[in-house]
């Protein structure tokens, strides 16, 4: 499958993440972010734990398995 181009994503046009510039706003989302997933009890753990965590088949790549 082709990458899709800018053209298709018109609102994503500039990555700021890692601009010095944005580093007060990337501060304030991931603290809200932290402040909601703490609300809503969510452990918001990395991908590979849940898939453990439920038994699900993880393949060499680290990817989930559909020949289960």
């Amino acid at each position: 499958m082709a990458p899709l181009r800018l053209r298709h994503r018109p609102y994503q046009q500039h990555n700021l993440i890692g601009d010095p510039r944005t580093t007060d706003t990337q501060a304030a989302c991931a603290a809200h972010l932290h402040q909601r997933l703490a609300a809503v009890g969510d452990e918001f753990l990395p991908d590979g734990a849940y898939a453990k965590r439920w038994g699900y088949p993880v393949g060499p790549g680290g990817t989930l398995s559909t020949r289960g």
